[in-house]
């Protein structure tokens, strides 16, 4: 649906092709997409689900902190809220599995 509009809204795409745009497409493709999808399948191997998935999520906090050190993108409150709900979640995650755990080790 996206293309579609894009493509009646501004026309057909056109792209100068150097070889400064095939390194980066290489790059996108071999490291920014197959190498962190092959990492992400080792370490889904060797951690749990649960592990993966809250690591995961944090995913975006890296982002703000990057945004905040390298390009000195402001933390304004809405950011500070969204990056505090995401902490929260992780930590409600790791101690509610924390709680199960030690109910079933209780349980026998």
């Amino acid at each position: 649906m996206l293309t579609v509009s894009a493509t009646v809204a501004d026309g057909l795409p056109h792209a100068e092709w150097s070889w400064k745009l095939v390194l980066l497409f290489l790059y996108s493709g071999l490291i920014g997409t197959a190498l962190a999808y092959w990492a992400m399948s080792m370490v889904n191997k060797s951690i749990s689900a649960l592990t993966t998935s809250l690591g995961t999520t944090g995913t975006p906090l890296v982002g703000i902190a990057a945004a905040a050190i390298l390009l000195g993108e402001p933390i304004d409150i809405s950011l500070a809220i969204a990056a505090g709900l995401i902490v929260t979640g992780i930590a409600l995650a790791t101690l509610g599995d924390r709680l199960l755990r030690g109910q079933a080790t209780a349980s026998g």
